[in-house]
């Protein structure tokens, strides 16, 4: 018989108990904003929202497409950015707890 392949899940984020779907919306958010970083240069903000088609300029930020699943319940839009730094904020549909994933991937769970 085959090996249980539920425990062979990712070991980078082991302790979280959310979804496949939601740790790669997650994923994808910091992958828009590190893209956008790399090709932008130096910013402050950066806003994810799922009411534009493209990247475009408002208030003075990106404004970067951001179409999560229905895993992620809320997503916090404005993207604080310290030099290359910074961390995407998400509801869990699932399990309603909140998420950052920062630049590098690493996903811990924000305090009530």
């Amino acid at each position: 018989d085959k090996p249980d392949s539920s425990a062979s899940q990712s070991a980078d984020n082991s302790n979280v108990a959310e979804s496949e779907a939601f740790i790669n919306d997650m994923k994808e958010g910091v992958k828009i904003i590190a893209d956008q970083i790399e090709a932008s240069g130096a910013m402050t903000q950066i806003m994810l929202a799922s009411d534009v088609d493209q990247p475009t300029q408002k208030y003075g930020m990106w404004v970067m497409p951001y179409y999560p699943s229905e895993a992620v319940s809320k997503f916090i839009s404005t993207v604080q950015v310290d030099g290359d730094k910074f961390k995407v904020t998400a509801t869990s549909a699932e399990t309603s707890k909140v998420w950052e994933m920062d630049q590098d991937g690493n996903l811990t769970e924000v305090a009530e």
